[in-house]
């Protein structure tokens, strides 16, 4: 009867502060104004401004070749077997395209 009490005491106090704080209710920050996210950059060099291009002209000429291939799918199975140590280790494996 104790512990009845005290849970029903508990979830009123709950209700209580989510209702009496209509704010944090709703998702917003208890005490101030929201903080603004400022993100500072620096500026590229002309050594990383080259790399980001070549990597770009890179990754269009991988996705030119995908596109012309048919796409292949390879299986790999690895049996095991028990150990005592390890509790299992590879005995074989097998693959498959």
């Amino acid at each position: 009867m104790i512990s009845r009490n005290k849970t029903i005491a508990g979830l009123s106090l709950a209700l209580l502060v989510a209702t009496a704080i209509p704010g944090h209710a709703a998702g917003l920050p208890l005490f101030g104004p929201k903080k603004k996210e400022v993100q500072v950059g620096k500026k590229l060099t002309p050594g990383q401004s080259a790399l980001i291009d070549k990597a770009i002209v890179r990754e269009k000429n991988v996705i030119k070749v995908v596109r012309e291939r048919a796409p292949l799918v390879e299986t790999y199975i690895q049996n095991m077997k028990p150990y005592p140590v390890m509790r299992q280790i590879p005995e074989s494996d097998q693959h498959f395209l």
